[in-house]
């Protein structure tokens, strides 16, 4: 019996699908389309484009955001007990956070330091933000099973799949925003956003309703790149005087 899966990934203002097929436990890509939300048209409008386009019947599906539409916060806490971080951590970025806790949505990743401490890369979105898109799902026939970030599930079968792997730095680059992520013994140990320069705009096309991957050429995304290295030296930087701080 052959099943069918729509994963959806919203990233800056283009909605991008990819339909996979399973039969007898191998998966398969059946189609693939993007569409752009204009500022005339809303995300109903793409999802019935995307579905159309697919030929997606089901309601079932995955969703990733954008890293950008996210507040991400690194902390340290002297709790080891997933069960503790989960009542503590709220109030810890409470004191972070202009927003009420109560108006965000929270989940977190957190690495075991010793036996004391935990390293916690914490993402928050606005509860109204959310519940907005699903109610877009929803009326577009939609229902996701599974909202993740996007460049989290890559990062995960690299995770996976990558058993030797010590340290790594992965890019999720967008046409607006390009999503860093830093793994280190086998953790995802940081995430941070950065804006994409002008130049890197410039470098990725869209041309009609989709993003023109003929465009994007080892020259573009060194446009893109050039304009985010020194963020990243930057952002590395910190992270290890922070460490080094607390040793």
């Amino acid at each position: 019996k052959m099943s069918m899966i729509l994963a959806i990934d919203i990233h800056d203002n283009l909605v991008t699908g990819v339909t996979i097929t399973k039969t007898g436990g191998v998966s398969h890509v059946a189609g693939h389309a993007s569409a752009i939300i204009s500022n005339e048209g809303s995300l109903v409008e793409s999802l019935n484009e995307i579905k159309s386009r697919t030929g997606y019947k089901g309601s079932d599906c995955r969703l990733a955001l954008g890293a950008e539409n996210c507040s991400i916060r690194n902390l340290t806490l002297p709790f080891t007990s997933q069960d503790v971080l989960d009542q503590t951590l709220p109030f810890e970025l409470e004191n972070l956070s202009n927003t009420p806790q109560e108006e965000q949505h929270l989940d977190y990743l957190f690495t075991p330091v010793d036996e004391k401490q935990s390293a916690i890369c914490a993402l928050t979105i606005e509860r109204k933000r959310l519940t907005d898109i699903l109610d877009d799902f929803q009326e577009a026939g939609l229902d996701p099973s599974i909202v993740t970030i996007s460049g989290l599930p890559t990062i995960q079968y690299i995770l996976e799949n990558e058993p030797d792997l010590s340290q790594a730095a992965v890019l999720d680059i967008g046409a607006n925003n390009t999503t860093f992520f830093f793994l280190e013994n086998k953790t995802v140990t940081l995430i941070r956003t950065f804006a994409t320069d002008p130049e890197g705009k410039a470098a990725i096309e869209f041309k009609q309703d989709r993003l023109d991957i003929q465009s994007v050429s080892s020259d573009a995304l060194a446009s893109v790149t050039d304009g985010i290295n020194s963020r990243i030296r930057q952002t590395l930087l910190t992270m290890k005087n922070v460490t080094d701080d607390l040793e």
